[in-house]
């Protein structure tokens, strides 16, 4: 099996062959999403340790999505488990302890982004992945998005774009009735670039970055780059006033579009000024996907998914120039 954006509409047949054990690491809204989703897609899962000091985190889920959880505090329950895949969703700060803890046990690890709070942690980890057999991928989702693959292949091709995002939030928005608090840990524009790269490699696969021009506050930020032959400006804000705003513009001398995916259940899509409306629910179709690649991958070793750590040295080039 080789991974293939067109084939992404057929995977969900495949959902069943998952059956693994997995463990959630994690007390906040992202562990709870991510539980939820093993649960809605991958019925052969028959255990999901979620590991956290939270112990309210049960109350996020149903009566029938309880029955598959198993919570524990600590990580000592391993010694008598068999688990190969691990999702590491806890604060940012802790992330480079826990996937050094996990690692030496062979399971492949899953990251929510950012994987490591500093360049030092990141080049420390690829060395120390090398000794095992574990696999080690940082959640990108946006990558397996099989409406960008749409985009690229029906309107995209062969033509060079000034390429401007547009991504703002709210600070302690809530989202599905769940109030989405801020890790302030890192600048925000440090903390969104993952999800800029991912898209732009979905849509022109991998190219040479140029980092023209940025500014990176705590809040704020702007990125000026070449990506290939592409200019990119992207433009990220986080505020008590702002509303949600998920955009990208493309133009070029002859081509305009705009696609708008603010909205979880619709996305504006814009062909020279005509205006189309598609309904389906953004963020939550692609992390599936991408649940399934990272815990389907017994054909994947001869070459890279996309986001495993070894081919993201690019993003963290562009993460420590911005830094200084």
């Amino acid at each position: 099996m080789k991974f293939a954006h067109s084939e992404i509409p057929n995977i969900v047949n495949r959902f069943h062959e998952i059956k693994s054990d997995v463990i959630v690491v994690g007390g906040g809204r992202w562990a709870s999403i991510i539980t939820k989703e093993l649960i809605k897609n991958f019925p052969n899962i028959k255990n999901i340790f979620i590991v956290t000091k939270n112990k309210k985190i049960i109350q996020n889920f149903t009566i029938n999505e309880s029955k598959k959880i198993i919570h524990y505090l600590n990580f000592r329950f391993l010694k008598y488990f068999d688990i190969k895949y691990a999702i590491i969703a806890n604060k940012n700060k802790d992330h480079y302890q826990t996937i050094k803890k996990l690692l030496p046990k062979n399971i492949s690890l899953l990251v929510e982004k950012p994987p490591v709070v500093k360049e030092t942690q990141y080049h420390s980890l690829k060395k120390i992945i090398k000794k095992y057999k574990s696999r080690f991928f940082v959640s990108m989702p946006f990558y397996y998005s099989y409406y960008f693959y749409l985009l690229k292949k029906n309107f995209l091709k062969n033509t060079v774009f000034q390429i401007k995002f547009n991504w703002y939030d709210k600070i302690n928005e809530i989202r599905n009735g769940v109030t989405k608090k801020q890790d302030f840990s890192i600048n925000y524009l440090e903390d969104t670039i993952y999800h800029f790269y991912s898209i732009l490699n979905c849509l022109f696969d991998k190219k040479k970055t140029t980092i023209k021009k940025f500014k990176n506050w705590t809040n704020e930020g702007f990125l000026e780059f070449e990506y290939g032959k592409h200019q990119v400006f992207l433009n990220c804000l986080r505020s008590k006033k702002n509303t949600r705003v998920r955009e990208i513009l493309f133009n070029s001398s002859k081509k305009k579009y705009s696609i708008d995916f603010s909205n979880d259940n619709n996305l504006n899509f814009t062909n020279n000024g005509l205006k189309k409306k598609l309904k389906f629910n953004f963020c939550q179709k692609t992390l599936k996907f991408q649940l399934f690649y990272f815990m389907y991958f017994k054909n994947y070793r001869k070459k890279k998914l996309f986001n495993e750590i070894g081919n993201l040295d690019n993003v963290f080039k562009i993460i420590s120039k911005i830094k200084k």
